[in-house]
């Protein structure tokens, strides 16, 4: 970035020869191919005056503002990268601005310079009264200049912009990007008609405006076959110039690639030697994909070199493996002879096994039976249970209601005993009345006494009538605890015959899982009896195959040995390659 100053200066110093050579080549247009100074039309010193003031505003003022505009954002963006801050992806959005900034450098002061063309035709035609056909040539002479400059700033400025991408590119980017976007610069046919079709379709026009002015009558033959020789050789070398830079990118561009692969090829090639590329165009894009694919050819070389150096591992351990394979195979076949013997045992084993099962299946069969027998036995005492309870249940809701007309019977004694006590006193009143009125009420005294007597016998009644009440009641209410505490009794009991019912249950659940899994065991035990003998037969068939195991494993051996001579010779030339790529 520092190597001939910062970005800013160097884009600004790419700028001054693309400059010059505008005012060179406007210069002669203006001052000797379009002919105004020599015919008169105009002072050659206040022409001359118009056209350095422009120059001047130009170069002092406009474009150097202009330059610190354009080149700020991306200058600021290079700064934060060089400070080691910057991301992938901000790095590559650097990338795609230094690729299309040549471009955009080149319109803007392409625009530039066309704005002050007009600035200058419209001067020499209404302050120097200059006539067309020389304004049409001294306009497609300016523009054929400004359109040298803006190929020749874009090719200097790419210049700078190309370098300062590959050192991006060598950091770390992000390779989506660029297989998404391929290349961020201008394609190669925009290419050829920038610097080729454009210059050569505006030094024709510029011939033809000179012929145009010619044809008005402002040139003699001879004078306008000299110039336009002289500006065929002008256009001619600027031509040869923009095409040759072009072509010898080209060249150069496709000559990297083809050195980089013939040395590929030949394996001359250093090591981490890759083409130095920006992303500008479609060759440029190509050598970033021979680097890419350098890198993943390195990679598949050094994970080969790894692959070859575990061949060669596990070839030394093949050999010591086979060679103690052979030891093991003797004693595998001693074991195998040992193993028929122990399983001879086990057979007899299996036998006795089985008839255990078999008991325990009868057994727990004739425990199910039972305990099927002793649950219709519980449930039918918890039925009668039941049946008690509801008798209990009804008996105390009828003493209950018993009670209830006790208490209403209750309540007339206590009416009936209110009256007697009202007739009572009536009586009372009664006699006094009688024995106040003498011989007259004698007969009335008489009714008086029999209604005290009356009263009398109705208390005692009812005071015995309430003596029995609660008698009743007393026993009313005892036989109520009684036939409740019963009926607690039985409830409790009908619990403990529930949960003794469970009990059965779980026994006959227990029985039922221990008959059927007697029953599973008894077939499994058939089946593993099977499998005995088939692994019985299979020790046999491996005590034979060991021997001829012992016959392979000397020849895997043999075969290993050669294997790892082989590895070794792959390991060395592998190395080789890698010291080579």
């Amino acid at each position: 970035m520092k190597k001939f100053g910062s970005f800013k200066s160097r884009i600004a110093r790419a700028g001054v020869l693309p400059d010059v050579i505008m005012v060179i080549l406007a210069a002669l247009m203006l001052f000797y191919f379009s002919g105004i100074i020599q015919g008169g039309q105009a002072s050659a010193f206040e022409v001359g005056a118009v056209a350095v003031l422009i120059v001047f505003v130009n170069a002092v003022l406009l474009a150097p503002i202009m330059d610190r505009i354009m080149t700020a954002d991306l200058a600021k963006k290079l700064d934060y990268e060089a400070s080691g801050k910057a991301s992938p992806d901000v790095r590559m959005s650097i990338i795609k601005q230094l690729m299309i900034y040549p471009l955009v450098s080149a319109l803007a002061f392409g625009l530039l310079y066309v704005a002050d063309e007009l600035l200058l035709i419209g001067i020499l035609k209404f302050a120097f009264k200059i006539d067309t056909p020389t304004l049409v040539f001294i306009a497609l002479g300016i523009f054929h200049a400004i359109l040298i400059e803006a190929i020749s700033r874009y090719i200097f400025i790419e210049t700078i912009c190309s370098d300062v991408t590959k050192e991006q590119l060598q950091k770390e980017i992000v390779p989506e990007q660029v297989h998404q976007y391929r290349f961020f610069g201008l394609p190669l046919y925009v290419r050829v008609f920038f610097h080729i079709i454009f210059p050569f379709v505006s030094s024709t026009a510029t011939q033809i405006g000179l012929q145009y002015r010619a044809i008005m009558g402002k040139y003699h033959l001879a004078h306008l076959s000299f110039k336009m020789g002289m500006l065929l050789l002008v256009s001619m070398a600027i031509y040869l110039f923009l095409s040759g830079f072009f072509f010898h990118h080209i060249y150069t561009t496709i000559r990297q690639s083809v050195t980089l692969l013939e040395g590929l090829s030949s394996g001359s090639q250093q090591k981490d030697s890759y083409i130095p590329t920006d992303l500008g165009y479609e060759l440029e894009l190509n050598n970033f994909l021979i680097n890419e694919l350098l890198a993943y050819l390195e990679s598949i070389a050094r994970t080969f070199r790894e692959a070859s150096k575990n061949i060669l591992a596990s070839t030394s351990q093949l050999a010591d493996v086979a060679a103690k394979n052979s030891e093991i195979t003797l004693n595998e076949r001693a074991g195998v002879t040992e193993c028929l013997a122990i399983m001879e045992e086990r057979r007899k084993t299996f036998a006795s096994v089985t008839e255990r099962v078999s008991n325990i299946k009868q057994s727990a069969e004739r425990t199910m039976a039972y305990v099927g027998k002793s649950s219709e036995l519980l449930k039918e005492e918890i039925e009668k249970m039941g049946e008690i309870t509801e008798l209990n249940l009804e008996t105390i809701s009828k003493i209950k209601k018993l009670s209830e007309k006790i208490d209403a019977v209750k309540k007339t004694i206590a009416t009936i005993n209110a009256l007697a006590e009202r007739n009572k006193m009536i009586a009372f009143n009664a006699e006094l009345k009688a024995s106040s009125t003498g011989e007259a009420g004698k007969n009335f005294h008489i009714i008086a006494n029999e209604l005290r007597r009356l009263v009398s016998t109705i208390t005692s009644s009812t005071q015995e009538i309430q003596g029995n009440i609660r008698d009743i009641q007393e026993t009313a209410d005892n036989l109520i605890i009684s036939s409740e505490g019963g009926t607690q009794k039985i409830r409790d009991g009908s619990s403990s015959f529930s949960r003794l019912e469970e009990k059965f249950q779980e026994l006959s659940v227990s029985s039922t899982v221990t008959s059927e899994s007697a029953e599973d065991m008894q077939d499994e035990m058939k089946e593993q009896y099977e499998s005995f003998l088939q692994i019985y037969e299979s020790l046999d068939q491996m005590g034979m195959s060991l021997g001829e195991f012992d016959k392979t494993t000397k020849a895997m051996n043999s075969s290993s040995t050669r294997l790892k001579e082989t590895a070794q010779k792959l390991s060395t030339i592998n190395e080789q390659r890698i010291s080579e790529v």
